[in-house]
């Protein structure tokens, strides 16, 4: 039978989360995929009762679109505790390998997620139990990905992986197998793309991640607006990341750009200027 995780609201109200750590893929009405060693849950025949975090969430259950439900900002005027592992429900490292890049602003654009190197084929795993929400393919951006939403209000996601190991709407224990390292869609090498997600957006992983020890840093963690510091102020946000570079003789923008290891384009963007802009000596000009 589910246990219950209690999610407590600041504001007095308290939220149920049921949790079905015991449930397996037979637990859905569903036709056995020999291919996947998982078994296929259409949509009709997918149990809504049985969605994750129903309390946060709802009923809604998109398969198609990542930032889904859309994010409110008013929503978290209340202060979400949120209990991450319970008992046997316990929390796996996607995968054990040292980080490329981290959540930020980056290239000019916001990174939402980890880049963890790996080699193509490498095993990734579920980091908590829930359902598998999304199995898709972004030719120009993730790749093949799965998203996950857990029994805890969480949602993982997992970016370029060569080949999928699970399947809409099917369940997964923490340490499953979802899918296997690659190189698909946007990306410049092998290597795993891991966000984490709660209301429709992305937070920063290392605010409950160890990503030196592969282990959690709390058992139990409290969101509120300031998780999402890109959303509450953009401008103060990337502002922290801004960069910028004195102008010296001989210089131009296609030098600086690559120097940088930017584009002419993005610098033009950044300073309101085109191609043609004389550059004077000793002005500056943002280059991140």
């Amino acid at each position: 039978m589910p246990r219950k995780f209690s999610t407590l609201i600041k504001s007095g109200l308290v939220l149920g989360l049921f949790v079905f750590c015991s449930f397996t893929s037979d637990a859905f009405d569903s036709t056995e995929d020999d291919s996947l060693s998982a078994k296929y849950v259409n949509h009709h025949n997918f149990d809504r009762s049985l969605i994750p975090a129903m309390d946060i969430y709802g009923t809604q259950w998109d398969s198609l679109h990542i930032d889904s439900p859309w994010f409110e900002i008013a929503k978290l005027d209340t202060i979400f505790d949120l209990k991450l592992v319970e008992e046997d429900c316990e929390y796996v490292h996607p995968y054990k390998g040292p980080l490329n890049s981290k959540f930020g602003w980056r290239w000019n654009r916001m990174h939402k997620g980890m880049d963890i190197d790996l080699n193509m084929g490498d095993p990734i795993v579920a980091a908590f139990d829930g359902v598998v929400r999304i199995v898709k393919n972004d030719y120009y951006g993730f790749g093949n990905y799965v998203m996950i939403r857990h029994y805890n209000g969480i949602e993982t996601l997992y970016a370029h992986l060569s080949r999928f190991n699970v399947l809409p709407n099917q369940t997964v224990r923490a340490g499953d197998v979802i899918g296997y390292g690659g190189n698909t869609g946007r990306s410049t090498g092998p290597h795993l793309h891991f966000e984490t997600r709660f209301l429709g957006q992305a937070f920063d992983p290392s605010l409950i991640i160890d990503f030196d020890e592969f282990a959690l840093k709390n058992k139990e963690i409290s969101i509120d607006k300031t998780w999402f510091p890109y959303l509450v102020d953009p401008y103060k946000y990337q502002m922290q990341y801004a960069k910028y570079y004195r102008i010296r003789k001989g210089d131009t923008l296609s030098h600086i750009a690559r120097r940088q290891g930017t584009t002419v384009t993005a610098l033009c963007r950044l300073n309101g200027i085109n191609r043609n802009t004389i550059l004077r000596i000793g002005r500056t000009i943002r280059v991140r």
